[in-house]
């Protein structure tokens, strides 16, 4: 076969896999390579859970920094527009500078920028400059100052604790929980750890509560009961995640009152979900059959009524925010 021809090219590359051969003759390697490739679907589930954990992030990014890092680079200007014609930088020298009201290489602007900065913080390299520019926002127009907003290390300071130090130390907990399960070593016996894991799913579970004999009642509770009901609430709550990831800096009005207009179809949603509930197991068998989220989806939905309808700015994005407690649930019954 000639050097130059295709075929032989492959068969080159086929001398190169080779040493994979040393697999097979080494029962420690094949232990490795066994794990590795037995814990793929659970790595690829964390991979998700991944996902959803920086899309979390990433609104409340949105809903509390959106449009706040920019800033004039006079120090003297506190609002943007007043960031116009040239002023003379005396760090640089003395150099006659044009004023520019400009964004930093890092921003919460939309979904892609907050993924992006999270990826950055998440990392520990560059966190530094975030963590100073969550704490120096403003408002949208206004000059950042510093330690405006102190209170807002807490959203930073969360993410890191949850995103570097536990979740990224799933996949290694996961290749190691496989490693010993396959290779033997593990301290518990199949039958043990099964007993285990009937525990932990026994910890979820909860009493089942009666219907009433009225007519009406009874039909809400089978409606509640029913196996679709609960796998359409999680759809429904994906979906708004996602039409939450869709606001940006810059939006149209129309895009702005097109979200709002959502916000109100899934508010509604949620009443008739709770509505549908209580009606279904009492006031008191509600709040008593999923303690403490059916406390907290009480007090989402009054917050999604009342935030935008309270006149501040901020409102909506944090009745908004809300809705994140409700794919924590979802994540905890996995």
């Amino acid at each position: 076969v000639s050097g130059g021809s295709g075929v032989g090219r492959t068969l080159r590359v086929g001398r190169i896999l080779r040493p994979l051969r040393m697999i097979n003759r080494n029962e420690g390697m094949k232990v490795i390579i066994n794990a590795l490739l037995r814990s793929l679907p659970a790595v690829a589930y964390t991979v998700v859970l991944l996902l959803l954990f920086f899309l979390i992030f990433g609104i409340l990014g949105l809903n509390l920094f959106a449009g706040r890092f920019f800033s004039c680079n006079d120090g003297s200007i506190m609002r943007q527009q007043d960031c116009v014609g040239v002023f003379v930088n005396a760090a640089a020298g003395g150099v006659l500078m044009p004023r520019v009201w400009a964004n930093p290489p890092y921003s919460f602007d939309n979904i892609g920028a907050a993924f992006k900065t999270l990826l950055e913080v998440v990392a520990l390299k560059g966190w530094v400059p975030v963590l100073n520019s969550v704490m120096d926002v403003t408002d949208i127009g206004l000059q950042p100052q510093r330690n405006a907003s102190p209170g807002n290390v807490v959203f930073l300071v969360l993410f890191i604790f949850l995103g570097s130090f536990y979740m990224m130390r799933l996949f290694v907990g996961i290749i190691v929980a496989h490693f010993r399960q396959f290779s033997g070593t593990a301290l518990l016996t199949d039958t043990q750890q099964q007993w285990v894991t009937m525990r932990r799913v026994m910890r979820h579970v909860r009493p089942i509560v009666s219907g009433s004999a009225l007519r009406w009642r009874r039909f809400f509770y089978d409606l509640v009961m029913s196996r679709w009901f609960e796998p359409l609430v999680t759809c429904i709550i994906l979906l708004h995640l996602v039409a939450l990831s869709l606001q940006h800096t810059g939006q149209t009005r129309e895009w702005t009152e097109a979200l709002d207009a959502v916000h109100w179809v899934f508010t509604t949603i949620y009443i008739v979900e709770l509505t549908a509930r209580i009606l279904a197991l009492g006031p008191i068998g509600y709040v008593k059959n999923d303690l403490p989220w059916s406390a907290y989806d009480l007090v989402a939905v009054v917050g999604m009524v009342v935030g935008p309808l309270s006149g501040f700015r901020r409102g909506t994005g944090v009745a908004r925010a809300l809705r994140f407690g409700r794919v924590v649930k979802l994540l905890t019954r996995l």
